[in-house]
């Protein structure tokens, strides 16, 4: 299959799914929304799971590239780029991206198979030993005296945090009602915690360092002011 088209049916998934969840859309109504027929679908993918499961790979791929940048950012201190890299999804879920639910939840996903499930967690922790490493490069470089047990409780607790943040921003009945969140209400959180770990500096990234590194370094979302509000306004780019 050409790569244009293939790119037209998982883009035309990931809308489905947005609307319909992981395992709820049709094979009819994506072949309708990707303008090409039910055979022309099922000669690439065998099933909803393989599509879906293609999704993850290739949002596990362009995770894995943001997350490098950032790892090999210059002038920028480990504390920071843990910072950097905790704020990555939650960007990605004001701008309503699909990857972001996609990580969170597929391993998770009861309709999967197994096979599947053993495959996404495995691309999972290849995710997690580039954030691990940063930890471990913090305590080597003395820029963190504080227990590996100490660090791992952090670390475990951030992420429970993180998950929930994630399902709280893309409650469907919280934006319904216009619940009025900000990416910055969460940034503040996740400095406040890992600053309690016991740093050399305890100087952090601000936050609007931090949407700068995001535009100009992963090219991903812009952040911008509106004339009339403080709120902040994402504009998000089709992220192939």
């Amino acid at each position: 299959m050409q790569i244009d088209k293939l790119n037209s049916i998982l883009n035309s998934a990931e809308a489905l799914i947005l609307k319909q969840g992981i395992m709820s859309f049709k094979i009819s109504e994506l072949a309708k929304l990707a303008k090409c027929s039910n055979a022309t679908l099922y000669s690439e993918f065998n099933n909803k799971e393989e599509i879906v499961y293609t999704l993850y790979l290739r949002a596990t791929k362009n995770k894995v590239k943001r997350i490098t940048n950032i790892v090999e950012m210059d002038g920028v201190s480990n504390k920071d780029k843990i910072i950097i890299i905790s704020m990555l999804d939650i960007f990605q879920s004001f701008v309503k991206t699909l990857n972001l639910s996609i990580l969170s939840n597929l391993p998770n996903n009861e309709n999967l198979s197994i096979t599947t499930k053993g495959s996404c967690v495995k691309e999972f922790y290849k995710l997690k030993e580039i954030y691990d490493k940063l930890w471990r490069e913090a305590i080597d470089n003395k820029e963190l005296l504080s227990t590996k047990e100490d660090v791992i409780a952090l670390s475990y607790e951030l992420i429970i945090y993180h998950k929930g943040v994630i399902e709280f921003i893309n409650d469907y009945n919280l934006n319904k009602i216009g619940w009025n969140m900000t990416p910055e209400m969460f940034f503040e959180y996740i400095v406040k915690k890992i600053n309690s770990l016991d740093w050399v500096d305890h100087s952090t990234i601000d936050y609007q360092s931090t949407c700068s590194l995001m535009h100009n370094e992963l090219l991903t979302s812009s952040f911008h002011k509106t004339k009339n509000s403080n709120e902040n306004v994402f504009e998000s780019e089709m992220d192939i």
